[in-house]
């Protein structure tokens, strides 16, 4: 697991994601699993669970592409530290976690994604890309 958005956000893989012990420690009361080539995880039951099956390419839903997105931006304005995962953290992750952050910063999406990959080895499918910046003026920051 690596902690992108300090004290609120991290990105990790599968194996992350089904670690309640890795979870504990680092305090996340949250998982948003996006891997749709993934079991869904089982999870003690203080933890929230969050999956949304995203394909790692072209053909996922608007409507859960969306939703996923204006999810974690309600997670990270409530202040619940959360784990977001994919297979291997390199793609949907990283790509999800970009396009909420650059909704709740008000940056350019390729830029919060520049500087997650500064932290860490991605490889995003660039259809996955695409869709998600599609989605992004149909996602609103919740008002403070």
């Amino acid at each position: 697991m690596i902690e992108i958005e300090p004290g609120s956000m991290w990105i990790g893989n599968a194996s992350d994601a089904r670690n309640p012990r890795s979870l504990f420690d680092c305090e996340i009361a949250a998982v948003m699993d996006l891997a749709w080539d993934e079991p869904a995880a089982q999870l003690p039951r203080e933890i929230i669970y969050c999956r949304f099956p995203l394909v790692d390419g072209d053909g996922n839903s608007t409507e859960i592409l969306t939703l996923a997105v204006r999810t974690l931006v309600e997670l990270y304005s409530c202040g619940i530290r959360t784990l977001v995962a994919c297979s291997a953290g390199m793609s949907r992750s990283p790509a999800v976690l970009a396009a909420a952050l650059s909704v709740i910063r008000n940056e350019d999406a390729d830029a919060v994604l520049g500087k997650i990959g500064q932290r860490r080895s991605l490889e995003v499918s660039p259809p996955l890309w695409e869709q998600l910046i599609a989605i992004l003026p149909a996602v609103h920051r919740p008002s403070q």
